[in-house]
């Protein structure tokens, strides 16, 4: 019974230390198979190698170039008003002297326009545009006065030029698979031109003025457009923009050319005065050293020409 006995201790004995080792095998396979599904996650969530994220940035950064052209409609502001203010002048000496006349005093509006842009893609659809555009325009007026034997010719001749250096920010929506509405806005800095010529004549007499000044400024714009895709990476595009740019200080040089007197240059700006004369106000836009020390000339101040407008523009992109 002894004997019985211990054979069933050492039976059981066996028994619990076989147990756990037919269960080792399947343990250690479920160990192993955990640990393969912790690395493969891991793998997934660590960062790539730096080369693989440069490529990776590359690939989302992208760069494009858009050439443009077209037509500006620009505001003038004093410009036009102080040239408008000079033909009246002569119409009222016409009319004061009893002499018919014939003038013309067309604004200034219509400029052409040209220009590029460098776009930067941070995405699919948005990044920044840095660009430039030139911008010149140029009108006549004049006043012919008849006398008895000779016409008397007066002609104010004026030419803007402008070069806007911008920096914006854009968003393209895409309309179906070929077409994006294109929306920008953003400012920088326009570099300006006013170029006037005051020619006047009577027979062999003359005496003419030509002026130059330069200033500078900020500007504000918004555009909105619409592209069609014509082949990968290159574009077609039509787009209307409103610029805003008021600037003042034209500074420069002017020289008189008459037949009566030796050439003379002097330095000056632009002005804009009030001039009242036989019981008239005109308001004037002339080069001179400084305001005029006249009894007839009031509230001078530099002349601001307003080169606010809205262009209508056409042209291409090239995506890279």
């Amino acid at each position: 019974m002894k004997r019985e006995q211990e054979y069933i201790v050492v039976f059981l004995f066996i028994l619990v230390l076989l147990v756990p080792a037919l269960a080792l095998p399947g343990q250690q396979q479920a160990k192993g198979q955990k640990v393969l599904t912790q690395t493969s996650r891991e793998d997934v969530m660590s960062p790539q190698p730096a080369a693989e994220v440069s490529l990776a940035v590359k690939k989302r950064i992208g760069f494009a170039l858009r050439l443009h052209g077209g037509m500006n409609y620009l505001q003038g502001g004093q410009l036009n008003e102080g040239i408008a203010g000079f033909v009246q002048r002569y119409e009222q000496g016409a009319e004061s002297a009893g002499r018919p006349y014939e003038s013309v005093s067309d604004p200034l509006h219509l400029c052409y326009e040209a220009g590029a842009d460098l776009l930067v893609f941070f995405g699919p659809r948005f990044g920044l545009s840095l660009g430039a555009a030139y911008l010149k325009g140029r009108q006549q007026s004049g006043v012919d006065i008849t006398w008895p034997l000779y016409t008397f010719t007066v002609d104010f001749n004026r030419e803007v030029e402008a070069i806007p250096v911008t920096l914006g920010l854009f968003y393209h929506l895409p309309l179906g698979k070929k077409f994006n509405l294109v929306f920008e806005a953003g400012g920088g800095y326009t570099f300006a031109r006013l170029y006037m010529e005051q020619l006047a004549a009577a027979q062999l007499e003359y005496s003419n003025q030509y002026s130059t000044g330069r200033a500078g400024g900020l500007n504000f714009y918004a555009r909105l457009g619409l592209e069609a895709r014509m082949t990968r990476g290159v574009f077609i595009f039509a787009e209307t923009l409103g610029r805003v740019a008021k600037i003042s200080n034209f500074r420069g040089s002017a020289k008189l050319v008459s037949s009566s007197s030796p050439d003379e240059s002097f330095d000056g700006a632009f002005f804009f005065f009030d001039l009242d004369h036989q019981g008239r106000l005109f308001h004037i836009l002339d080069f001179g050293v400084s305001a005029w020390d006249n009894p007839e000339v009031s509230n001078a101040v530099l002349a601001e020409i307003d080169f606010s407008g809205v262009s209508v523009r056409a042209g291409v992109r090239f995506r890279f």
